[in-house]
């Protein structure tokens, strides 16, 4: 039985200054934001409190997406540390603002397994070069001479991410420092994986300037050596309960535990949208959908279908699941690192970190918990595990790293996060061109943030692309979706460009 969602409130519908709003069927039917990650947070917030009626969808039972703090007993787990880094922008205006003051900065403080040997990073040059044999920083050193020569020469395209590797860093580096270790993260092997993840990743990273970083020079300011963050004591999800919050008291509607199944379109208008809950199916009303969730799961929502070129290429999207085991330990700390990243071939988890390390408050005063990240697909046996099995894989996991008090760990929850990361296959960008070229003809339907738009970018990108987004809704004169969906390569390279720069 499907129940039709009752109208909200009449309301203005008017932005500060008193414009229109531009994403207006009737004055009596919200927007409705699927995803309440960083980006649906944002974009629902700030057109909530400009006077539109907003209906923001999420399917799990807490906001935050990815990005989310979980309870469970005396201890809150985050999906993974997700650090805020503080530009000195906009938003970095509405942290503040969550956090009822000044940013409370910390100094980075992690770590790496690379050759057996735990390393810092950024990396310190006489520790490297302590620690690593010394023939093979001489071979590193060579492969790259020999690889910028080579390529320059032989003018070989970046047609996969090893290439791209390969030829600015040389085999060696590369293959120790990326290669194995994107294999592992991504499933599959990286001469079947697009070069623009590594363009994203590690873009203008190169060995000159990672050498003058070794000697201790400043170098390129990058997202990978950025030294400082911002992180709750309550864990990284008490920023989105606060905009959940701020949301609910300027009339918006936050429905979680609700799994979107049907955007209703009539003609090149969506006018409503169908999502399924314990109780039953709500048929929402609509003027306009602000999409945050995976766009090919989205882009395959649409009924009527779009034609099947469209269907093909958002069925064949492609994503990675993130499963997170939390060793529950009796003492009351047990790394002083954030994170440790595992690039060591002999690790089947790709990093761990301490949570009470991040946030003060996430653990009691003598019991503490270590993350273990690993990533999967949907259908293989990693995801398919039972939590017990998961738990013994992450104390054998966990007895390779020397010196972890394993005899002290007396609890172990897991957490599952579907379609975690985009993928990025040799083939993703024609799809998605075609996914977008098929939802720039729908008039009031935006894709938007990680998910929306297929990045792999960080979470302060994410809440930029939410308020740009609902800016351009109350905005009259914004583009049309088919100039948005042409225009977002271009504006996402410069985006990807600016935040490393």
């Amino acid at each position: 039985m499907i129940s039709t969602a009752s109208p909200p409130s009449s309301r203005t519908g008017r932005g500060p200054t008193g414009t229109p709003p531009t994403c207006d069927a009737t004055a009596s039917n919200p927007i409705v934001i699927l995803g309440a990650g960083p980006c649906g947070l944002v974009a629902a917030d700030h057109l909530a409190r400009n006077g539109r009626e907003v209906v923001l969808i999420e399917e799990q039972p807490f906001v935050g997406g990815a990005a989310a703090s979980v309870r469970f007993g005396d201890f809150t787990c985050d999906f993974g540390p997700h650090a805020y880094h503080v530009k000195g922008d906009r938003i970095d205006v509405l942290m503040r603002e969550l956090a009822n003051g000044p940013l409370a900065e910390k100094d980075i403080h992690q770590r790496l397994i690379i050759g057996e040997k735990l390393l810092n990073y950024p990396l310190v040059f006489w520790e490297v070069v302590k620690q690593l044999h010394p023939l093979f920083v001489l071979r590193a050193i060579v492969d790259y001479v020999v690889a910028n020569i080579t390529y320059k020469v032989c003018k070989v395209p970046d047609d996969s991410f090893e290439r791209w590797g390969i030829k600015r860093f040389g085999f060696a580096l590369y293959h120790l420092c990326f290669g194995q270790y994107t294999q592992r993260v991504w499933g599959v092997h990286p001469t079947q994986i697009s070069p623009k993840l590594a363009s994203q990743k590690l873009h203008k990273l190169n060995l000159l300037d990672l050498i003058w970083k070794l000697l201790g020079g400043r170098g390129q300011e990058q997202a990978t050596y950025w030294r400082k963050f911002y992180y709750p004591d309550a864990g990284i999800g008490a920023l989105w309960e606060g905009l959940r919050r701020r949301i609910e008291s300027a009339g918006g509607t936050v429905v979680t535990g609700a799994e979107v199944v049907r955007l209703e379109r009539d003609g090149e208008t969506i006018v409503a949208v169908t999502y399924r809950t314990p109780d039953g199916e709500v048929r929402q009303p609509c003027s306009g959908v602000v999409s945050t969730i995976p766009v090919g799961r989205m882009a395959a929502m649409l009924a009527p279908a779009l034609d099947d070129e469209v269907v093909l290429a958002a069925r064949d999207m492609k994503y990675r699941c993130l499963i997170v085991v939390n060793l529950v330990f009796d003492c009351p700390r047990i790394i002083d690192q954030h994170w440790i990243y595992l690039l060591d071939p002999r690790f089947r988890y790709n990093r761990f970190s301490e949570q009470k390390n991040l946030g003060s408050r996430c653990a009691p005063q003598d019991k503490s918990v270590l993350a273990f990240e690993l990533t999967c697909n949907m259908d293989d046996g990693v995801w398919l595990a039972s939590d017990d099995v998961l738990r013994q894989r992450t104390l054998d996991e966990a007895a390779k790293f020397p010196g972890l008090p394993l005899d002290r760990v007396i609890g172990c929850h897991v957490q599952r996060m579907k379609r975690a990361y985009p993928m990025y296959d040799l083939d993703f960008d024609r799809r998605l061109k075609v996914i977008f070229d098929g939802l720039g003809r729908i008039e009031n339907l935006w894709s938007t943030g990680r998910h929306g738009l297929f990045l792999n970018c960080d979470m302060h990108d994410t809440m930029e692309m939410g308020l740009k987004l609902a800016e351009k809704l109350l905005d009259d004169g914004r583009q049309s979706p088919a100039e948005y969906y042409a225009g977002v390569g271009g504006y996402l390279r410069h985006k990807m460009s600016a935040a490393r720069t």
